[in-house]
């Protein structure tokens, strides 16, 4: 007979020993697990120089600059810079006591979430596709648009066109004026004038935004084109070379509109080859479209399938059609001329 159970005693062991081995073996797998999701839900601090800091949440100085786009990078103010944690620091603030109610655990707001992360990635996804295209708008396109819109494109202001060769000294600017012609105004431009920048083909301006000592001349002028001047103003003095006065409500010509066709067209094309690629993926997608069961008052605008279920298994679509021209939006306002307004009699 066992002397202990004799005796009505038990064997005193070391405390963990009466614990069953199957328990200590889980209770330490506990431990361990619950100090790594400890220390998982701690996010390492950062290298390099932090700005700004709400609970475990860190800005970066690399991360502020980054934020940046690259073409504001050399005229961004501090005080912008500054502005910008703050609200990096109010948005932390307001994210952090959300997810501590349980806000981002609504279903309600994960839809939500959803959604909008959708709209990211497809927006991505076309932006992408949209970088990779290399649109062109020949001058024949060009001109088709303006001969069949020319009534889209009336101008809304008097306008005109010159060049113009600006010096310092009025009797240079007599000079300019007795030997300049036509075909040598550009090059005298160059060498000369205090104003560079003659383009090959001159702007149109609205006539009122022309000072007014030059104004009275070129309203004055009736030979188009014609070289007047010199004038004086307070820049100087001013010969002029008038190649286009307009009147409002006319057609404008095609050189004043040719960058807003171009825009247009541009869109146009856009527009098509972003439906193209649509296309594209639809045709490889599974896609069911009840459309008898959407609610709503009134009938659909557009031919839609009858049938209960729409099956789109339809094969690749051919190559896109060509552009259709959508309806126009009326010609932009022509873009005053910087050139100053005091006149300097000095005829």
């Amino acid at each position: 007979m066992d002397i202990n159970k004799k005796m009505g005693c038990r064997r005193r062991i070391p405390v963990f020993g009466a614990v069953s081995l199957p328990c200590l073996v889980s209770a330490l797998l506990f431990t361990v697990v619950a100090v790594s999701c400890h220390r998982e839900e701690i996010p390492k601090r950062p290298e390099g120089p932090i700005v700004a800091r709400v609970g475990n949440d860190y800005l970066t100085l690399a991360e502020l600059k980054e934020s940046i786009p690259a073409e504001y990078s050399d005229v961004i103010t501090r005080d912008q810079n500054v502005l910008y944690v703050r609200q990096w620091i109010n948005t932390e603030i307001l994210y952090q006591e959300a997810v501590r109610l349980g806000i981002n655990e609504e279903p309600v707001i994960k839809a939500r979430l959803e959604r909008m992360r959708k709209d990211l990635l497809s927006t991505e996804l076309l932006s992408r596709s949209a970088s990779q295209i290399n649109i062109e708008i020949s001058d024949q396109a060009v001109r088709e648009y303006y001969e069949s819109h020319r009534e889209q494109f009336v101008r809304e202001y008097n306008v005109v066109r010159y060049e113009d060769i600006v010096v310092s000294d009025v009797n240079l600017a007599f000079e300019i004026r007795r030997t300049v012609t036509h075909e040598t105004f550009k090059n005298a431009a160059k060498t000369h004038s205090k104003v560079q920048g003659l383009s090959e083909s001159a702007p149109y301006v609205a006539l009122d935004a022309v000072p007014p000592k030059l104004r009275t001349a070129i309203m004055a002028t009736t030979v188009i084109p014609s070289i007047i001047g010199p004038y004086g103003t307070e820049d100087g003095f001013h010969v002029l070379r008038l190649t286009g006065k307009f009147d409002k409500g006319t057609i404008a010509s095609i050189d004043e509109v040719r960058d807003e066709i171009v825009s247009r067209l541009s869109s146009i094309t856009q527009k098509d080859e972003t439906e193209r690629f649509i296309s594209e993926i639809r045709a490889k997608s599974d896609v069911e479209f009840n459309v008898d069961l959407i609610p709503g008052v009134g009938a659909v605008t557009q031919e839609a399938p009858k049938q209960e279920a729409v099956k789109q298994e339809q094969p690749k679509p051919a190559a896109a059609p060509a552009p259709t021209p959508r309806p126009a939006t009326p010609a932009p306002k022509p873009v005053p001329a910087p050139t100053p307004t005091v006149p300097v009699q000095e005829d």
